[in-house]
Protein backbone atom coordinates (compact mmCIF):
# COMPACT_ATOMS: atom_id res chain seq x y z
CA UNK A 1 0.00 0.00 0.00
CA UNK A 2 3.04 2.23 0.95
CA UNK A 3 4.41 1.59 -2.49
CA UNK A 4 1.07 2.87 -4.43
CA UNK A 5 0.93 5.62 -2.21
CA UNK A 6 4.34 7.14 -3.52
CA UNK A 7 3.58 5.95 -6.71
CA UNK A 8 0.37 8.33 -6.62
CA UNK A 9 1.82 11.04 -4.47
CA UNK A 10 4.74 11.12 -7.48
CA UNK A 11 1.99 11.19 -10.27
CA UNK A 12 0.74 13.93 -8.67
CA UNK A 13 3.94 15.93 -8.02
CA UNK A 14 4.48 14.90 -11.71
CA UNK A 15 0.95 16.39 -12.81
CA UNK A 16 1.40 19.49 -10.94
CA UNK A 17 5.25 20.48 -12.26
CA UNK A 18 3.92 20.02 -15.73
CA UNK A 19 0.66 21.98 -15.38
CA UNK A 20 3.34 24.68 -13.66
CA UNK A 21 5.67 24.41 -16.84
CA UNK A 22 2.83 24.72 -18.93
CA UNK A 23 1.57 27.46 -17.48
CA UNK A 24 4.23 29.12 -17.74
CA UNK A 25 4.95 28.96 -21.26
CA UNK A 26 4.40 32.06 -22.99
CA UNK A 27 0.77 32.98 -23.73
CA UNK A 28 1.64 34.66 -27.22
CA UNK A 29 3.03 32.29 -30.51
CA UNK A 30 3.86 33.51 -34.19
CA UNK A 31 2.88 30.99 -37.09
CA UNK A 32 3.92 31.15 -40.80
CA UNK A 33 3.56 28.25 -43.47
CA UNK A 34 3.73 28.65 -47.43
CA UNK A 35 2.67 26.94 -50.06
CA UNK A 36 3.49 27.06 -53.91
CA UNK A 37 -0.34 26.68 -56.02
CA UNK A 38 -0.67 26.16 -59.74
CA UNK A 39 -2.65 29.06 -60.00
CA UNK A 40 -1.54 32.43 -60.66
CA UNK A 41 -1.69 35.64 -58.21
CA UNK A 42 -4.29 37.13 -59.37
CA UNK A 43 -7.05 33.55 -59.20
CA UNK A 44 -5.60 32.86 -56.24
CA UNK A 45 -6.30 36.61 -54.63
CA UNK A 46 -9.55 36.75 -56.36
CA UNK A 47 -10.52 33.39 -54.37
CA UNK A 48 -9.25 33.64 -51.25
CA UNK A 49 -10.51 37.26 -50.70
CA UNK A 50 -14.40 35.95 -51.08
CA UNK A 51 -14.84 34.78 -47.54
CA UNK A 52 -17.94 33.04 -49.00
CA UNK A 53 -15.28 30.54 -50.78
CA UNK A 54 -13.87 29.51 -46.91
CA UNK A 55 -16.22 27.45 -46.23
CA UNK A 56 -14.92 24.91 -49.40
CA UNK A 57 -11.31 24.82 -48.14
CA UNK A 58 -11.01 25.96 -44.59
CA UNK A 59 -10.20 23.24 -42.60
CA UNK A 60 -11.94 24.65 -39.49
CA UNK A 61 -15.10 25.01 -41.59
CA UNK A 62 -15.20 21.01 -42.63
CA UNK A 63 -17.40 19.11 -40.86
CA UNK A 64 -19.03 21.73 -38.55
CA UNK A 65 -22.21 21.02 -37.21
CA UNK A 66 -23.69 24.60 -36.69
CA UNK A 67 -24.90 26.98 -39.31
CA UNK A 68 -21.81 28.54 -40.59
CA UNK A 69 -22.74 32.44 -41.58
CA UNK A 70 -20.88 34.34 -43.85
CA UNK A 71 -21.24 37.87 -45.11
CA UNK A 72 -18.29 40.08 -46.85
CA UNK A 73 -16.14 40.48 -43.80
CA UNK A 74 -17.11 37.76 -41.46
CA UNK A 75 -17.42 33.92 -41.17
CA UNK A 76 -18.38 32.83 -38.01
CA UNK A 77 -19.10 29.06 -36.89
CA UNK A 78 -19.31 26.98 -34.33
CA UNK A 79 -19.14 29.85 -31.85
CA UNK A 80 -15.99 31.04 -33.21
CA UNK A 81 -15.05 34.57 -35.47
CA UNK A 82 -12.89 35.03 -38.54
CA UNK A 83 -13.36 39.34 -39.47
CA UNK A 84 -11.78 40.73 -42.72
CA UNK A 85 -9.82 43.73 -41.58
CA UNK A 86 -8.61 44.68 -45.23
CA UNK A 87 -7.34 43.34 -48.41
CA UNK A 88 -4.55 45.02 -50.77
CA UNK A 89 -5.72 43.77 -54.41
CA UNK A 90 -3.67 40.83 -55.70
CA UNK A 91 -1.07 40.82 -52.96
CA UNK A 92 -2.30 40.87 -48.67
CA UNK A 93 -5.45 39.93 -47.06
CA UNK A 94 -5.68 40.93 -43.28
CA UNK A 95 -7.98 39.55 -40.41
CA UNK A 96 -8.44 38.13 -37.25
CA UNK A 97 -9.42 34.93 -35.55
CA UNK A 98 -11.62 34.75 -32.47
CA UNK A 99 -11.73 31.57 -31.45
CA UNK A 100 -11.86 29.36 -27.81
CA UNK A 101 -8.57 28.30 -28.05
CA UNK A 102 -6.71 31.26 -29.08
CA UNK A 103 -7.06 34.69 -30.86
CA UNK A 104 -5.31 35.67 -33.23
CA UNK A 105 -4.31 38.67 -35.52
CA UNK A 106 -3.64 36.67 -39.29
CA UNK A 107 -2.37 37.80 -42.66
CA UNK A 108 -2.64 35.73 -46.24
CA UNK A 109 0.12 37.12 -48.76
CA UNK A 110 0.19 36.04 -51.95
CA UNK A 111 3.36 36.65 -54.21
CA UNK A 112 3.74 35.89 -58.08
CA UNK A 113 6.39 33.43 -59.00
CA UNK A 114 5.26 33.42 -63.05
CA UNK A 115 1.71 33.84 -64.99
CA UNK A 116 1.29 30.51 -63.65
CA UNK A 117 2.20 29.78 -60.44
CA UNK A 118 1.81 31.54 -56.84
CA UNK A 119 2.96 31.61 -53.55
CA UNK A 120 0.89 31.34 -50.87
CA UNK A 121 1.91 32.44 -47.02
CA UNK A 122 0.11 32.54 -43.83
CA UNK A 123 1.11 34.49 -40.95
CA UNK A 124 -0.56 34.14 -37.43
CA UNK A 125 0.54 35.22 -34.10
CA UNK A 126 -2.09 35.84 -31.11
CA UNK A 127 -2.60 34.48 -27.68
CA UNK A 128 -3.39 30.55 -26.64
CA UNK A 129 -5.40 29.25 -24.21
CA UNK A 130 -4.00 26.63 -21.65
CA UNK A 131 -5.62 24.11 -23.37
CA UNK A 132 -3.65 24.85 -26.47
CA UNK A 133 -0.74 24.83 -24.70
CA UNK A 134 -0.81 21.70 -23.54
CA UNK A 135 -1.24 20.55 -26.96
CA UNK A 136 1.16 22.27 -28.23
CA UNK A 137 3.41 20.71 -25.50
CA UNK A 138 2.65 17.33 -27.20
CA UNK A 139 2.92 18.31 -30.30
CA UNK A 140 6.26 19.88 -30.09
CA UNK A 141 4.89 23.71 -30.26
CA UNK A 142 2.28 25.79 -32.14
CA UNK A 143 3.87 24.95 -35.21
CA UNK A 144 3.01 21.86 -35.48
CA UNK A 145 -0.59 21.54 -34.17
CA UNK A 146 -1.18 24.47 -36.90
CA UNK A 147 0.86 23.44 -39.33
CA UNK A 148 -1.36 20.19 -40.76
CA UNK A 149 -4.77 22.53 -40.92
CA UNK A 150 -2.98 25.07 -42.89
CA UNK A 151 -1.21 22.70 -45.25
CA UNK A 152 -4.49 20.60 -46.21
CA UNK A 153 -5.87 23.96 -46.72
CA UNK A 154 -3.59 25.12 -48.91
CA UNK A 155 -3.87 22.20 -51.11
CA UNK A 156 -7.64 22.85 -50.93
CA UNK A 157 -7.31 25.83 -52.09
CA UNK A 158 -5.32 24.76 -55.43
CA UNK A 159 -7.94 21.54 -56.11
CA UNK A 160 -10.68 24.18 -56.03
CA UNK A 161 -8.63 26.61 -58.23
CA UNK A 162 -8.20 23.69 -60.68
CA UNK A 163 -12.36 23.32 -60.76
CA UNK A 164 -12.77 27.04 -60.90
CA UNK A 165 -9.80 28.89 -62.99
CA UNK A 166 -8.47 25.99 -65.21
CA UNK A 167 -11.00 23.24 -65.91
CA UNK A 168 -11.98 23.26 -69.58
CA UNK A 169 -13.60 21.35 -72.42
CA UNK A 170 -13.85 21.60 -76.58
CA UNK A 171 -16.68 20.35 -78.25
CA UNK A 172 -16.47 20.07 -81.88
CA UNK A 173 -20.20 20.89 -82.33
CA UNK A 174 -19.45 20.35 -86.50
CA UNK A 175 -20.33 22.45 -89.75
CA UNK A 176 -23.96 24.30 -89.45
CA UNK A 177 -25.21 27.77 -91.01
CA UNK A 178 -24.57 30.79 -88.81
CA UNK A 179 -27.47 33.08 -89.13
CA UNK A 180 -27.57 36.45 -90.13
CA UNK A 181 -27.33 39.07 -87.70
CA UNK A 182 -28.29 42.67 -87.62
CA UNK A 183 -25.41 44.75 -84.88
CA UNK A 184 -23.87 47.49 -83.42
CA UNK A 185 -20.07 47.35 -82.96
CA UNK A 186 -16.41 49.38 -81.84
CA UNK A 187 -14.16 48.90 -83.93
CA UNK A 188 -10.74 47.86 -81.92
CA UNK A 189 -7.08 46.69 -81.98
CA UNK A 190 -4.93 45.62 -79.38
CA UNK A 191 -2.30 43.05 -78.47
CA UNK A 192 -3.83 39.37 -77.53
CA UNK A 193 -2.84 40.12 -73.72
CA UNK A 194 -4.82 43.13 -73.18
CA UNK A 195 -7.92 41.30 -75.32
CA UNK A 196 -10.12 40.44 -73.26
CA UNK A 197 -9.92 43.76 -70.99
CA UNK A 198 -10.52 45.70 -73.86
CA UNK A 199 -13.27 44.09 -75.64
CA UNK A 200 -15.24 43.97 -72.31
CA UNK A 201 -14.93 47.76 -72.36
CA UNK A 202 -16.01 48.03 -75.62
CA UNK A 203 -18.87 45.85 -75.14
CA UNK A 204 -19.66 47.70 -71.85
CA UNK A 205 -20.01 50.90 -73.39
CA UNK A 206 -21.91 49.10 -75.89
CA UNK A 207 -24.63 47.87 -73.54
CA UNK A 208 -24.90 51.31 -72.17
CA UNK A 209 -25.76 52.96 -75.29
CA UNK A 210 -28.14 50.31 -76.91
CA UNK A 211 -29.94 50.82 -72.99
CA UNK A 212 -29.90 54.59 -73.70
CA UNK A 213 -31.50 54.55 -76.92
CA UNK A 214 -34.11 51.52 -75.90
CA UNK A 215 -32.70 49.27 -78.36
CA UNK A 216 -33.74 45.27 -78.28
CA UNK A 217 -30.84 43.01 -77.75
CA UNK A 218 -30.92 40.04 -79.95
CA UNK A 219 -28.90 37.46 -78.74
CA UNK A 220 -25.22 37.15 -77.20
CA UNK A 221 -22.42 39.87 -77.85
CA UNK A 222 -19.97 38.43 -80.07
CA UNK A 223 -16.27 39.80 -81.62
CA UNK A 224 -15.93 39.61 -85.44
CA UNK A 225 -12.20 39.16 -86.22
CA UNK A 226 -10.46 40.91 -88.57
CA UNK A 227 -7.22 39.64 -88.71
CA UNK A 228 -5.32 37.20 -85.69
CA UNK A 229 -1.93 36.39 -84.82
CA UNK A 230 -0.27 35.49 -81.98
CA UNK A 231 0.78 38.64 -80.73
CA UNK A 232 -2.37 41.13 -81.67
CA UNK A 233 -6.04 41.26 -82.76
CA UNK A 234 -7.80 43.75 -85.26
CA UNK A 235 -11.43 43.51 -84.13
CA UNK A 236 -14.98 44.16 -84.11
CA UNK A 237 -16.87 44.41 -80.11
CA UNK A 238 -20.61 43.40 -81.47
CA UNK A 239 -23.77 43.37 -79.77
CA UNK A 240 -26.83 42.16 -81.84
CA UNK A 241 -29.82 44.05 -82.30
CA UNK A 242 -33.56 43.62 -83.26
CA UNK A 243 -33.41 47.02 -85.54
CA UNK A 244 -33.44 48.24 -89.32
CA UNK A 245 -29.67 49.85 -90.39
CA UNK A 246 -31.13 53.03 -91.36
CA UNK A 247 -32.99 53.22 -88.23
CA UNK A 248 -30.28 53.28 -85.69
CA UNK A 249 -28.32 56.63 -84.88
CA UNK A 250 -25.25 55.56 -83.51
CA UNK A 251 -22.14 57.63 -81.42
CA UNK A 252 -18.83 58.77 -84.00
CA UNK A 253 -16.85 56.36 -82.02
CA UNK A 254 -18.97 53.11 -83.41
CA UNK A 255 -20.50 51.61 -86.11
CA UNK A 256 -23.05 49.18 -87.25
CA UNK A 257 -23.73 46.22 -89.66
CA UNK A 258 -24.95 43.06 -90.38
CA UNK A 259 -23.91 39.42 -91.92
CA UNK A 260 -25.94 37.29 -93.90
CA UNK A 261 -25.79 33.77 -92.78
CA UNK A 262 -23.16 31.25 -93.53
CA UNK A 263 -21.47 28.04 -93.24
CA UNK A 264 -19.08 27.61 -90.36
CA UNK A 265 -17.73 25.17 -87.94
CA UNK A 266 -18.63 25.88 -85.03
CA UNK A 267 -16.62 24.60 -81.73
CA UNK A 268 -17.45 25.63 -77.63
CA UNK A 269 -15.33 26.40 -75.30
CA UNK A 270 -16.58 25.84 -71.87
CA UNK A 271 -13.76 27.18 -69.35
CA UNK A 272 -11.08 30.09 -68.75
CA UNK A 273 -10.53 32.35 -72.27
CA UNK A 274 -6.96 31.30 -71.69
CA UNK A 275 -7.85 28.44 -73.00
CA UNK A 276 -9.21 30.10 -76.69
CA UNK A 277 -5.66 29.44 -78.60
CA UNK A 278 -6.35 25.64 -78.07
CA UNK A 279 -9.53 25.81 -78.60
CA UNK A 280 -9.26 27.18 -82.23
CA UNK A 281 -6.07 25.01 -83.37
CA UNK A 282 -8.63 22.06 -82.53
CA UNK A 283 -11.02 23.42 -84.68
CA UNK A 284 -8.85 24.46 -88.05
CA UNK A 285 -7.31 20.80 -87.56
CA UNK A 286 -10.91 19.60 -87.18
CA UNK A 287 -11.08 21.44 -90.75
CA UNK A 288 -7.99 20.11 -92.55
CA UNK A 289 -8.83 16.44 -91.82
CA UNK A 290 -12.66 17.27 -93.13
CA UNK A 291 -13.74 17.69 -96.92
CA UNK A 292 -14.23 21.10 -95.92
CA UNK A 293 -11.86 24.32 -96.86
CA UNK A 294 -11.85 27.00 -94.39
CA UNK A 295 -13.13 30.04 -96.08
CA UNK A 296 -10.27 32.69 -95.31
CA UNK A 297 -12.84 35.46 -97.09
CA UNK A 298 -15.72 35.11 -94.56
CA UNK A 299 -16.47 36.05 -90.75
CA UNK A 300 -14.05 34.54 -87.91
CA UNK A 301 -16.30 35.04 -84.86
CA UNK A 302 -16.39 34.48 -81.45
CA UNK A 303 -19.88 34.11 -79.37
CA UNK A 304 -19.60 34.74 -75.60
CA UNK A 305 -22.58 32.92 -74.77
CA UNK A 306 -21.29 33.13 -70.54
CA UNK A 307 -18.92 35.43 -68.30
CA UNK A 308 -17.41 35.04 -65.06
CA UNK A 309 -15.17 36.49 -63.17
CA UNK A 310 -15.22 34.26 -59.91
CA UNK A 311 -15.71 30.65 -61.68
CA UNK A 312 -14.06 31.29 -65.28
CA UNK A 313 -14.27 27.20 -65.66
CA UNK A 314 -17.82 27.69 -66.35
CA UNK A 315 -17.53 30.22 -69.19
CA UNK A 316 -18.99 29.50 -72.55
CA UNK A 317 -17.72 30.35 -75.69
CA UNK A 318 -18.66 29.41 -78.91
CA UNK A 319 -16.23 30.12 -82.21
CA UNK A 320 -17.04 30.08 -85.57
CA UNK A 321 -14.46 29.63 -88.67
CA UNK A 322 -16.07 29.65 -91.98
CA UNK A 323 -15.94 27.25 -94.83
CA UNK A 324 -16.98 26.14 -98.21
CA UNK A 325 -18.70 23.33 -99.50
CA UNK A 326 -17.16 19.72 -99.15
CA UNK A 327 -15.66 19.15 -102.86
CA UNK A 328 -18.51 17.06 -104.87
CA UNK A 329 -17.22 13.80 -106.11
CA UNK A 330 -18.63 12.00 -109.36
CA UNK A 331 -18.23 8.16 -109.34
CA UNK A 332 -19.84 6.29 -111.96
CA UNK A 333 -22.49 3.75 -110.63
CA UNK A 334 -22.62 0.28 -110.87
CA UNK A 335 -23.88 -1.36 -114.27
CA UNK A 336 -24.43 2.14 -115.29
CA UNK A 337 -22.89 4.53 -117.75
CA UNK A 338 -24.44 7.52 -115.52
CA UNK A 339 -22.64 9.55 -113.48
CA UNK A 340 -23.97 9.94 -109.63
CA UNK A 341 -22.99 12.81 -106.97
CA UNK A 342 -21.71 11.43 -103.74
CA UNK A 343 -20.69 13.78 -100.92
CA UNK A 344 -17.69 12.33 -98.16
CA UNK A 345 -18.26 12.63 -94.47
CA UNK A 346 -17.72 15.97 -93.27
CA UNK A 347 -15.54 14.91 -90.60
Amino acid sequence: MKIAKYIFLLFLLLAFALFVFISTQPNSFTFQESKTINSNKEQVFLYVNDLSSWKNWWIPLNGTQETIKIDSAHVKYNGNTLQKLASFENDSIQFTITDANFNGNSTIIIKSIDNRQSEISWKLNGEVSFKTKFLAFLKGGMQNVLQSDIQQSFLNIENELQKKFLDYSITLNGFETKNAVTYIAIADSTSTTSFDEKRKQNLKKLGEFITKRDLTINGDPFVIFKSRNKESYKYLSCIPVTAVLDSISIDSTMTKGRFDSYLALKTTLKGSFTNRANAWEEAKKSIEKSNYKENKDGLYIEVYKKESKQSPATNVTEIYIPVRKPIIVNEPKKDSLQPTETIQDSI
